[in-house]
């Protein structure tokens, strides 16, 4: 991998800088235990109800609603979620915006940033709330949020340079070379040397890279990629970071409550949300408003919810291999008086399937095969029912693309 110390862009804004004393940030507390109900994701896109008992290499055990325990091989499963009600319950507290790490591949790593200077300049020393000290180079770093109540806290989205936002509203691009106590940013040939209770969040000007192998979701916000889990019988569970920790023997330990989600291979599922799209208007319509996506870096498996304003339909270039197709559909309760629609799911123009939802029957459920070798186009419609195209709004939740497994894959 190309290092960024080959990479130097230019400083496109001024910037006045006067020292300040750095607070460090108080991380949340963590979410009070639930017993949650979980939903055990098998290789069909099948979703089996019950609460997590155990995660071996060999297989994974739920009790479900009758008390019995399930067991499903591990090779068999995708991932182990939440339900929907318990990821979208309105009662359950958001957690206080905490200062935040976000990794090229999508990790997620809530914490502070360490007031003690790296060892070395291409890496930050972050104290995440749930690893302790960690150690990642800037090469792989996506953004920092380290005053995330300010108004401009969003990390920037840099295009050909690194972006630092600062407390007066300014926003410097350059290439940064070194977080710790102060931020250090070269633009031009000169070097600027930035404290840090100035900076509010940086966007790094890294490539993105798609997630790969297993995932543990935390209740506080933390994404993170993992080598090893295991949940034992009595609820304890470790897992074994992908990343430079200081984890005695490598392991984090946490209560299986705890465990808000796992995805045992990223490589073979896709969220809808996450592939480019193309929104053909309803010729019914004078103007279509702008589909919209939730947060794609805080949904479980990395599908956030897709909503789609009115009758209208909407195109996905899907990746070769593509097996099958899950998601739900929910019309929101404000649609639920006038809204009456049909959900067209088709493939190449193949029609695979279709629901009406209204207020009636405000909900469905889609999981279709695809079996395409080579790419091929996705497509979901909206048809206006009886009363028009009046509130006939739905929301895609947990639209995911399920791949083919290939002789190396690791299970």
């Amino acid at each position: 991998m190309e290092g960024r110390s080959t990479r130097r862009f230019v400083l496109a804004a001024g910037l006045t800088l006067a020292g300040a004393a750095f607070a460090r940030a108080q991380t949340p507390p963590r979410s009070a235990p639930t017993d949650s109900p979980r939903l055990v994701l098998d290789t069909g896109l099948h979703q089996h109800a019950g609460r997590l008992v155990s995660i071996t290499p060999a297989a994974v055990v739920i009790r479900d609603e009758a008390g019995r325990l399930v067991t499903f091989p591990r090779r068999d499963v995708v991932a182990v979620i939440p339900t929907l009600g318990a990821a979208a319950s309105a009662s359950t507290p958001k957690p206080r915006p905490s200062p935040t790490l976000r990794l090229v591949d999508g990790q997620i790593l809530p914490g502070s940033l360490r007031p003690d200077r790296p060892a070395s300049p291409d890496r930050v020393r972050w104290d995440s709330a749930a690893l302790g000290p960690v150690s990642v180079p800037l090469e792989d770093v996506a953004s920092i949020v380290l005053l995330p109540e300010r108004d401009n806290a969003s990390a920037p989205r840099p295009s050909s340079a690194d972006t630092v936002a600062l407390l007066n509203g300014d926003r410097a691009l350059g290439f940064v070379a070194a977080v710790g106590p102060d931020v250090v940013l070269e633009a031009d040939g000169v070097t600027s040397t930035i404290p840090r209770a100035r900076v509010v969040s940086l966007g790094l000007a890294n490539s993105p890279r798609p997630p790969a192998g297993s995932w543990v979701w935390l209740p506080d916000g933390t994404a993170i990629a993992v080598s090893a889990i295991d949940v034992a019988a009595d609820g304890a569970a470790t897992f074994s970071p992908r990343l430079d920790t200081e984890l005695p023997a490598g392991l984090a330990h946490v209560e299986s409550h705890d465990l808000r989600a796992v995805l045992f291979d990223a490589a073979r599922l896709v969220a809808l949300s996450s592939l480019s799209h193309a929104v053909v208007p309803s010729h019914d319509r004078r103007w279509t408003p702008p589909i919209a996506f939730g947060d794609r870096a805080q949904a479980t498996l990395f599908a956030a919810d897709i909503d789609l304003p009115g009758p209208l339909a909407v195109e996905w270039t899907l990746p070769p291999k593509a097996e099958r197709l899950s998601m739900a559909v929910e019309m929101p309760p404000a649609s639920r008086v006038w809204g009456d629609c049909e959900v067209v799911v088709t493939l190449d123009d193949h029609e695979l399937a279709r629901a009406r939802v209204n207020g009636q029957a405000p909900e469905a459920a889609f999981n279709v095969p695809l079996r395409c070798d080579a790419a091929a186009r996705l497509r979901v419609t909206i048809e206006p029912g009886a009363s028009g195209p009046i509130q006939d709004r739905v929301v895609l939740r947990r639209a995911v693309v399920l791949l083919a497994a290939t002789n190396t894959d690791a299970r």
